[in-house]
C-alpha cells in the first residue's frame, strides 16, 4: 500500500495574520509614499465610491465579479515593478507584527512534519513571496500583472478565492493530487468550503468565537490568539 504524503494548506488573511492583506497592501503603498497624480486621483475615486457604498452595492449585485478589490488595486497602475517589489518587501515586514500566534505555531509545526506545506490565498503573491522567503513552502496566491517593467493595474489571471484555490492547486500538482495526499487545511472563511471538502482535517481559525458554520462535527477550531 502506497503511503500517502502529508500536506498542510494554510489560508493567509485572517488565518495566519489578523487582517485582509490584499487591500491593506495597496493602502500601505498609498499612505507611505507620495505617488504620481494619476495614482492619487484613482485612489480618491475609489475612496469616494466606497464612502457612498457604490462598491458595496455593486459587489452585492454582481457577486461573481466583485469590483472593490480590483478597483483599489488599479490605483497603483503605472508604478514600476521594482518599486512594487520594494514596497511588497517592506509590507511583508510590517505584516509580521500582525501574526496570529496560535495559528502561526501550528504553521511552524507543520513545516517540520509535513511533506508539503502550501500557502493558498487571495492575498498578492508579490508580498507573500517575501513574507515566507525563509520557509520551504509553496505559494499559490493572486498574481498581479506587469508589462515592460510597469504594473498594469490588473490581476494576472483570476483572484485566488473559493473554487479557484482548488483549481490552482490542481494546476500546480496535477488532478490526481487529492488521491495521493492526506490534507489538513486551516482557514477562517466559509468561502473556502471547496478546499475544506478536499481535506481530511478541517481546522477553522477564529478571532473571538467560532463561526456557527464551523460547529459541524467535521470541523476542528483554533483561536487566533490566547
Amino acid at each position: 500500500m502506497i503511503q500517502k504524503k502529508s500536506v498542510a494548506i494554510f489560508d493567509f488573511c485572517e488565518t495566519l495574520v489578523d487582517l485582509q492583506s490584499a487591500d491593506e497592501f495597496v493602502l500601505f503603498v498609498h499612505h507611505n509614499n507620495q505617488l504620481p497624480i494619476l495614482n492619487q486621483r484613482l485612489f480618491a475615486c475609489w475612496k469616494w465610491a466606497r464612502k457612498f457604498r457604490f462598491l458595496a452595492i455593486y459587489d452585492r449585485i454582481f457577486r461573481n465579479n466583485p469590483i472593490e478589490k480590483k478597483w483599489l488595486l488599479y490605483s497603483l497602475k503605472g508604478l514600476t515593478e521594482s518599486f512594487i517589489i520594494q514596497q511588497a518587501t517592506q509590507f511583508s515586514e510590517w505584516l509580521k507584527t500582525r501574526i496570529n500566534e496560535n495559528v502561526w505555531s501550528q504553521f511552524e509545526l507543520t513545516t517540520k512534519y509535513s511533506d508539503i506545506v502550501i500557502i493558498c490565498s487571495g492575498g498578492y503573491e508579490v508580498y507573500l513571496d517575501a513574507f515566507f522567503s525563509e520557509f520551504n513552502v509553496q505559494i499559490i496566491a493572486t498574481r498581479i500583472k506587469f508589462k515592460n517593467g510597469k504594473f498594469t493595474g490588473r490581476m494576472d489571471g483570476l483572484d485566488c478565492l473559493k473554487e479557484e484555490k482548488v483549481k490552482r492547486i490542481e494546476k500546480y500538482y496535477g488532478n490526481d493530487f487529492w488521491s495521493i495526499v492526506n490534507i489538513e487545511f486551516y482557514s477562517d472563511s466559509i468561502t473556502d468550503l471547496p478546499l475544506f471538502e478536499k481535506s481530511k482535517r478541517k481546522i477553522v481559525a477564529y478571532k473571538n468565537k467560532p463561526p456557527v458554520w464551523a460547529n459541524a462535527d467535521k470541523f476542528e477550531t483554533l483561536k487566533w490568539k490566547n
